[in-house]
Formats: structure tokens, C-alpha cells, sequence
């Protein structure tokens, strides 16, 4: 198989170094300045084990790509933009071709299975920072991430089982799943937290926000009749990766990173606003989700730096739409 990564930040950035160092062809797409330089010094790859710079091939463009039919896509960049990525992809390259999922949230494959045919879910516990332009920094060793990969909806197939062996080469725990998405409802649970390092810094104490956050989406995914893997078995499941001791503490999550580095989007609305969708389809309130992604998306709007807010003020707004 030859892997395409759309998106080549912590994650994107993390499997393909990985893959690149056991043999695989690799191709990333990437822009701006991360573009300019890989393109100029290869993709600077730090590890617990590895501090390198891999040569590897990197373009701006999907049409850039001689694409075949064992080319298998993973969509790693933030879910915000996976339509305008696969619009691109679905302009140039065929609706057969194999398109994993290995985003947080869960709504990017059935937006995927639109415009191709064989799409994948992977659920996504790997620990990486990328602040910096042409570097990715991976802090977990083996297994370097959990990325169970399963069909989406269900099932598995070849592909599924070729994708985890190679994976699994490159060090990787990755398990064939056909109900996949269990775990990234779950993991869903673990990232409605994302955007409280965004509005209130790191570090800092978050009150019971993190369980009123938990508490709408679990009564959401009940009312819904939808399935998530249980505490426990996240528990037991997702601690099989650690924080190498020997690396620098890890930076915030990944909604943190992208403001960090300056976006001015972020996934929130695919997370806690995922949360508002479902309350709001199946008529339950979900007040504080509402109001993070309101939030968010206001400190974004207003230019404000990360950690602007007060849990006070959160608190109170919560309230104020009750």
C-alpha cells in the first residue's frame, strides 16, 4: 500500500514518520510554511528514540499525486476541514479509493462516504505536538499510539487488516475492529475538554465543567440509541499509551495547539457542538456544550489569546441559558 497523508500536523505527522522510517511510500499534502520546510529539509521527527530529519515527499495538492490504486488516503487534518479536503480529493481521485478517518470526532466518515466508497474509521490516542513549521513532536514510544481501525459503518475487510499490520510495524498498537466507532464515542467523551485549555490555559483547575460536559453527551448518546465503549474499557483500552518519562511534558491538546499556532478555526464545533447536534435533534438540553462552542468561537472571532477566560464566566454564562 502508499499512504497519503492530507494533513501532516502532530498526527498526520507522527504515523507517517513512522511509517517512513519502516520502509512504506509516503506522500504528505501540507501548505503554508509547514510545506516550505519539509519541502526544503525533510520532516523533522522527534521521538523518545529518534531525533531526524526523513526525506520524504511532500506536496501542496491532490492533483499533485500519481494517484493508483493501492493508494490508501488518511484524513488527519482537524475535522473543520475535511469537506473543502474532500471536495478536492473527490475531483481528482477515484470513488473506490480507500479513506481512513484518523480524526477526533465523529462526524468526518459519514462525511466521507458522500464522495467515496470504502471509508474508514480510526480511533486516534496518540500523544504529539506540532508548534512548529516542518516539526513534529511524537512523546509516546511503543506502542507510539492506539489507531484501531475498523469500517465505517461496521466491519472489517483486507484493506483493515493490511492497514493494522503496517501500522503495527511501525510500531503502533492497531487492532481491527468492525464496531470501531464505539471507541470514538468514546473518545468524543475524552475530547469535550479540548476547548476548556483553549478558554481557560493549562494548568488550571476546570470546576465540575468537565463532568457537566460528560454528563449532556452521555444522556445524549442514551436518548440516541448510539454505543460507546464504557469507562472501564477506555480505562483499560486507551492507558496501553504512555508519555515517555524521558520527554519534555507534553503541550496542551490539539484544539489548543491549532490556537497556538494560529488558526483561526478550530474543531470545537465538531466536538461539544457534535454534543448540541444530537440535544437538539432528540430535543435535550445541553447548556454547557451550547456554551463552550459559543465561547470558543466568540474568542476567535475577538482575536483573544488562550486562557482569556475565567471559569466564573463560564459558569455564569451556562446558567444565563438554562
Amino acid at each position: 500500500m502508499k499512504y497519503v497523508f492530507y494533513g501532516a500536523g502532530a498526527i498526520g505527522g507522527s504515523i507517517a514518520a513512522r511509517l517512513i522510517l519502516q520502509g512504506h511510500q509516503v506522500t504528505l499534502i501540507t501548505r503554508g510554511a509547514h510545506f516550505d520546510q519539509i519541502s526544503k529539509s525533510g520532516l523533522h521527527y522527534q521521538s523518545p528514540s529518534e531525533d531526524t530529519q526523513l526525506d520524504c515527499t511532500c506536496v501542496k495538492h491532490p492533483a499533485d499525486i500519481n494517484w493508483q490504486p493501492d493508494h490508501v488516503i488518511f484524513l488527519t487534518m482537524k475535522s473543520q476541514d475535511s469537506h473543502a479536503a474532500l471536495t478536492e480529493l473527490s475531483r481528482i481521485v477515484p470513488a473506490q479509493t480507500a479513506v481512513v478517518c484518523c480524526q477526533n470526532g465523529v462526524s468526518n466518515e459519514a462525511s466521507a462516504l458522500r464522495f467515496f466508497k470504502n471509508v474508514y474509521a480510526m480511533v486516534v490516542v496518540l500523544p504529539a505536538v506540532h508548534l512548529t513549521a516542518g516539526t513534529v513532536i511524537h512523546t509516546a514510544e511503543y506502542p507510539g499510539g492506539l489507531l484501531d481501525v475498523g469500517r465505517f459503518p461496521a466491519g472489517i475487510d483486507q484493506t483493515c487488516t493490511q492497514i493494522a499490520s503496517d501500522l503495527e510495524s511501525a510500531g503502533f498498537q492497531c487492532t481491527p475492529d468492525s464496531q470501531v466507532m464505539r471507541w470514538k464515542y468514546a473518545k468524543l467523551l475524552q475530547n469535550l475538554g479540548n476547548a476548556l485549555q483553549v478558554l481557560l490555559g493549562l494548568d488550571t483547575h476546570y470546576g465540575d465543567l468537565p463532568k457537566q460536559l460528560k454528563l449532556e453527551a452521555v444522556t445524549c448518546f442514551e436518548v440516541a440509541g448510539i454505543k460507546w465503549a464504557s469507562r472501564q474499557e477506555t480505562r483499560n483500552h486507551f492507558q496501553a499509551v504512555t508519555i515517555s518519562q524521558e520527554q519534555t511534558t507534553r503541550s496542551g491538546g490539539s484544539t489548543w495547539q491549532g490556537v497556538i499556532r494560529g488558526n483561526q478555526s478550530v474543531e470545537t464545533p465538531f466536538l461539544n457542538g457534535e454534543i448540541s447536534y444530537l440535544g437538539r435533534i432528540h430535543g435535550i438540553a445541553t447548556p454547557a456544550n451550547d456554551t463552550i462552542t459559543a465561547l470558543t468561537q466568540a474568542m476567535l472571532k475577538e482575536n483573544k489569546p488562550a486562557g482569556s477566560s475565567t471559569l466564573s464566566d463560564i459558569e455564569h454564562a451556562i446558567k444565563a441559558i438554562q
